[in-house]
């Protein structure tokens, strides 16, 4: 539970510091695009 709390923690982290790191702020980007599929696939499934 502890690495999914990490996981959650840095995209904050990466979007904090998306001014001044374009590659920080594209990783965000693909952390999101992620979850999204994620979250997605877990609807799905619920059905």
């Amino acid at each position: 539970m502890s690495e999914l709390g990490s996981q959650i923690v840095n995209p904050f982290r990466w979007f904090r510091g998306c001014r001044d790191d374009l590659y920080g702020c594209r990783d965000a980007f693909a952390v999101v695009e992620m979850a999204y599929t994620f979250v997605e696939m877990v609807s799905r499934l619920s059905r």
